[in-house]
């Protein structure tokens, strides 16, 4: 995916308003730029607390966002661990 971060590096408004936010945000919001986000309105999605009247599909983009956070906190160990779970989880769910 390509990063958005250039053009958001550009537009003076939209770094203002990430600047408004705390370090965690910030951070997420980086994150989710990292990861192929198009503006700062759509990183804030995956970055901001979680918000009981989203639609669905931006419950589902903060879920994203934080397992992204998470594993880039994880030890190799812990990701590897965590990846064998999911190949089990997959291959459980393929046989169902």
């Amino acid at each position: 995916m390509p990063c958005a971060a250039p053009a958001v590096a550009d537009n003076q408004a939209q770094l203002l308003r990430l600047a408004k936010h705390q370090p965690s945000i910030q951070r997420r919001a980086a994150i989710a730029l990292r990861e192929g986000a198009a503006d700062i309105k759509q990183a804030m999605l995956f970055a901001c607390p979680h918000n009981p009247q989203a639609p669905e599909s931006d419950v589902q983009e903060k879920i994203l966002s934080q397992l992204m956070n998470i594993r880039d906190q994880a030890s190799h160990e812990t990701r590897a661990a965590f990846d064998e779970y999911r190949a089990r989880k997959d291959a459980q769910e393929v046989a169902a």
